[in-house]
């Protein structure tokens, strides 16, 4: 490690064991990064998207408000700011160091806690999350209960106190899509105690509105549903209002689907970014072609916009289906998945009746604007309420059973 650098879990041990006193967390995240999730006790500078351009004037306006005989420990969401910043400070003469990974790292850190009121427990805790899970033992036998799939960290566990794991046990009965149970007991082939069976009414309740997140998935998949439709119903009839051809009008049609070949792509791309920045993508992405197709006027034009809404439906398809998926306990998910599809497809028969409403009762292109605005507001709740659901760097913590 760099002596420039200071690990998450010494800034963990440090706020934990009540020796943070002479340590300054400073954090360079956007406000409303910082306002979601923090290292508590830490101070909020959001000047994060003017590091990335190395502009340092927002650090520098802030360096009296710094202290000058305190350790500054500088967190952003990977590091590479932070590391930027740290660099800044030190050349002002501060005692500043870098957080390696931000707060990624930040995530992973555990603490282990012996329980003082029972005998033969230890609570292995990740401040960063609030995850809690246990490790039990007697004589040299240990079970280890609620395990998330950081599984190292119990195996080390049983290793340093010279502990034998004989069986895993899983008690949430609700998502967790941190779970390292299953994986951690196939690592050592011993028992896995499973109790996280739902009847479907509190599965139905989960996936549709229970859970924020389940919810922002299952309206965008409702809504986005409502994009096919108007290229199937209302995008023929406006282009041969306009005078376009039917072979020409089939042709812009076409190039919309055509763009659903690239989930080949697109469908990797929650795998290594995480799940919200496609989804987000998608849903404006889609908007704007809707919205564009009534602006603009010619064929190219029409193709392009065909074309981007599209591109935004091959970013949703994939990987917004991955959010139920991830957020859903094994031995839920078929269910919640079924209740999620149901949800997002009824959006075709709920879309035609918008779409022909509004014709209806409005004009044609009445009907784009509506999806158009529609699409627009979904993405919003999805950046409001979708948390992330990567299981390396999600921040999603589904609600505790009633």
């Amino acid at each position: 490690m760099s002596n420039t650098d200071i690990e998450a879990s010494e800034v963990a041990r440090r706020i934990a064991e009540d020796d943070a006193e002479d340590l300054f967390v400073l954090d360079v995240r956007n406000e409303e990064d910082y306002e979601e999730w923090q290292i508590p006790g830490s101070t909020n500078v959001p000047i994060y998207d003017e590091l990335l351009q190395y502009d340092y004037s927002g650090l520098e306006d802030n360096l009296d408000d710094l202290p000058e005989d305190e350790e500054i420990a500088v967190v952003c969401v990977a590091g590479v700011t932070s590391s930027r910043a740290t660099d800044f400070l030190r050349e002002h003469g501060f005692d500043a160091k870098s957080i390696p990974d931000g707060m990624n790292a930040w995530g992973r850190v555990h603490r282990e806690y012996d329980v003082d009121s029972a005998d033969g427990i230890t609570q292995i805790v990740r401040p960063g999350t609030g995850c809690v899970s246990y490790l039990a033992h007697d004589g040299d036998e240990a079970v280890v209960v609620d395990p998330i799939q950081y599984i190292d960290q119990y195996l080390n566990v049983a290793d340093d106190n010279g502990l034998d794991i004989i069986g895993i046990a899983d008690t949430h009965a609700h998502a967790d899509h941190v779970s390292g149970a299953r994986r951690l007991a196939g690592e050592l082939d011993v028992p896995y105690y499973l109790d996280a069976n739902l009847p479907f009414v509190e599965v139905l309740k989960r996936a549709t509105y229970g859970d924020k997140t389940l919810f922002a998935a299952a309206q965008a998949g409702h809504i986005e549903k409502f994009v096919d439709t108007l290229f199937w119903l209302a995008v023929p009839l406006y282009l041969t209002s306009q005078g376009l051809g039917i072979a020409a009008v089939g042709f812009v049609v076409a190039v919309h689907s055509a763009m659903y070949f690239l989930q080949i792509a697109t469908g990797g791309l929650a795998d290594r970014i995480g799940r919200r920045p496609p989804v987000l993508a998608g849903m404006f992405l889609a908007g704007a072609g809707v919205l564009g197709m009534v602006l603009v006027d010619g064929y190219f034009p029409w193709v392009v916009l065909s074309g981007v809404s599209g591109l935004g439906m091959a970013l949703l398809y994939p990987n917004l289906m991955t959010v139920p998926g991830d957020a859903a306990h094994p031995t839920w998910r078929a269910t919640g998945m079924g209740v999620y599809r149901m949800w997002r497809d009824t959006g075709y028969g709920v879309g035609a009746i918008l779409i022909g409403l509004s014709m209806e009762l409005l004009n044609i292109e009445a009907a784009f604007y509506v999806i158009a605005l529609l699409m627009f507001v979904s993405g919003a709740i999805v950046y409001i309420w979708m948390q992330e659901t990567h299981p390396e760097f999600g921040t999603h913590e589904p609600p505790a059973p009633e």
